[in-house]
């Protein structure tokens, strides 16, 4: 199946490619936890997931089509 990707600051360098929204096929039954070691995002990084606009954890599964998009937290003030 095909789901779209979206790696946003820091998290860009893990794109297999130069474009940071890019579509990855996956196998049916695959998580998010899936798809951030296949990335290579370090496990100790903080996420903000989004599946489809919705939040989701490393556990939540994927559908064909999903899109999924990662974050990293940012503090300001």
């Amino acid at each position: 199946m095909i789901i779209r990707v979206q790696l946003f600051l820091h998290l860009r360098k893990f794109a297999p490619g130069e474009d940071a929204t890019f579509d990855m096929a996956v196998e049916q039954g695959t998580t998010v936890d899936h798809i951030v070691k296949r990335l290579g995002i370090p496990p100790e990084m903080e996420l903000l997931i989004s599946i489809n606009g919705r939040h989701a954890d490393l556990d939540s599964p994927l559908l064909e089509g999903d899109a999924i998009t990662f974050l990293v937290p940012i503090a300001g003030g």
